[in-house]
């Protein structure tokens, strides 16, 4: 079995959403960061494995919190997509 691991930031969250308020300000190492929905990653994600004819067993989205992960991933300031293909 393969795989790959995306962690990204979660552009709604409300850690998150401050980081990108105070971006705008250009006060932030933020400012030239990209903030990705979830559903636009897994698009990605997705596109890239066609491309490469990898076949996708299962996507999941986890939301990190650490120590623990958040069943919602949107509102975690820190989130995982995993990709397992054949």
């Amino acid at each position: 079995e393969r795989g790959t691991i995306i962690g990204f930031l979660p552009p709604w969250s409300p850690t998150n959403l401050k980081r990108r308020i105070k971006s705008l300000t250009g006060r932030s190492s933020f400012s030239k960061a990209k903030f990705l929905p979830s559903s636009r990653l897994v698009a990605m994600v997705k596109e890239a494995c066609r491309m490469r004819n990898k076949r996708i067993k299962e996507i999941r989205l986890e939301g990190c919190l650490f120590p623990l992960k958040v069943p919602l991933a949107s509102l975690a300031p820190f989130a995982i997509v995993r990709v397992d293909y054949e």
